[in-house]
């Protein structure tokens, strides 16, 4: 899928962050869907219709990690970019045993993000 016509989901409470990935992924030619958190992303996201999604680990309610348990259960095979400020071991050891496409620690830098999601749309 080009990039010009990839929805990609963001999962992200921060809203100064929300803001700055929208901007910036809409820059970069793609269409960013916005969820504040996972909850409102399993009550109105399609997942099926998304190239990958961008979630964060730490969130109100529902972690990402419940997130990802929730989709799995559902059987949506969607390719998904972890992202945390928490960057210990037991985080990215979790993070791989969730079989994450990638795993970015905040602050996350625009490029290394659409550096992140082309490769997992290539994959």
């Amino acid at each position: 899928m080009e990039s010009s016509k990839a929805r990609i989901g963001i999962v992200e409470n921060d809203q100064s962050l929300v803001t700055a990935l929208d901007r910036f992924l809409r820059a970069s030619g793609f269409e960013p869907e916005v969820y504040l958190s996972a909850e409102a992303f399993l009550a109105s996201a399609r997942p099926e219709e998304l190239s990958c999604l961008v979630l964060d680990i730490h969130l109100p309610g529902a972690s990402g990690f419940d997130l990802l348990s929730r989709l799995s259960s559902l059987a949506f095979r969607l390719p998904v970019i972890l992202m945390t400020a928490d960057g210990s071991s037991v985080t990215r050891r979790h993070a791989n045993e969730c079989s994450c496409a990638a795993f970015l620690t905040k602050p996350i830098e625009g490029p290394d993000l659409v550096r992140a999601i082309r490769r997992t749309m290539a994959d």
